[in-house]
Order: C-alpha cells, then sequence, then structure tokens
C-alpha cells in the first residue's frame, strides 16, 4: 500500500481488529459496535468477495481506517464504509490520505482499469466527498445521500 503524509496505508490485518472496532464504535457510536465487529471480521472470511479493510498507521498505531465492500447486486460495483479517524488526529489529512488509497485500490486492485462503480452513504461531508468526484443521488432511510463516483 501507499505512505503519504507519514502516515502509512496498509491492508488490516487479524491483530488489528480490537483496534478497528474501538475506532469505528467511537466514531461512528457504541450503537454500531456489533455491526462494526461483523463487518471487519468479515475481512478474513477469505472468499473472493470478502470486504477489504484499509488501515492508516503513524508511529505504530492505527489512527484511521476505511473499508470497501463488493456491491454484489452489480458487477464493478464496490460501496465505501467506515471512513474515519480518532477525533484528535482529525484535520491532518488522513481521512484523504485514506480516501486516495482505497479509490486506487477499488480501480487498481479490484476493478484492474475496467469501468466501475463506487457508492458511498453519508449523512455529513457531501461537500467532502465531492473533492473525490462523488455527486448526491437520493437519501436513504438514515437521511444519508447516496453518493457515486464512476471509475475506470
Amino acid at each position: 500500500m501507499q505512505e503519504r503524509r507519514s502516515v502509512a496505508i496498509r491492508l488490516m490485518r487479524r491483530d488489528d481488529l480490537d483496534v478497528v472496532i474501538d475506532l469505528a464504535s467511537k466514531a461512528f457510536g457504541e450503537e454500531y459496535r456489533p455491526d462494526a465487529t461483523s463487518d471487519f471480521s468479515h475481512s478474513f472470511s477469505g472468499t473472493k468477495y470478502s470486504p477489504a479493510t484499509l488501515v492508516a498507521v503513524d508511529g505504530g498505531s492505527i489512527v484511521g481506517i476505511v473499508q470497501v465492500v463488493w456491491g454484489y447486486l452489480m458487477p464493478d460495483t464496490y460501496i465505501i464504509s467506515w471512513l474515519c479517524v480518532w477525533p484528535e488526529r482529525q484535520r491532518n489529512g488522513i481521512g484523504s490520505a485514506l480516501m486516495d488509497e482505497v479509490l486506487r485500490y477499488i480501480s487498481d486492485d479490484l476493478l484492474g482499469g475496467r469501468r466501475g462503480t463506487v457508492y458511498l452513504s453519508a449523512a455529513v461531508g457531501r461537500n467532502y466527498y465531492g473533492r473525490w468526484g462523488f455527486v448526491s443521488g437520493p437519501s436513504n432511510h438514515h437521511d444519508a445521500a447516496i453518493m457515486l463516483k464512476v471509475v475506470n
């Protein structure tokens, strides 16, 4: 994976799981801990369609995460989820580095240069994702906009 702004970004390892779940639960709320536990544990299911979780590491500590899931209903479609950075490390470019790397990972490693679509759901920060070419679509049941980007 890529190193940027002194933060290394790599695929999550099994020994990262507890920290990743703690970070997601802190960022999204403890009520999401069961979902985080399930979603991140599936990264190790060993199937072609297992989610991939990228972690940003600084000084040996995980400081941010993002997950990409295969959109099983449509070919060459992926969903970005769980983008978050420890609160005390936010606004230092870590989230941007994770977005850059997850989009590169989808385009190069998952799509292999084929055209595809990337979705995410954003209750806040819609302008943030617009920097990467995402456009808003309809809102879902959480009052979050579904955003998409076509990549090739």
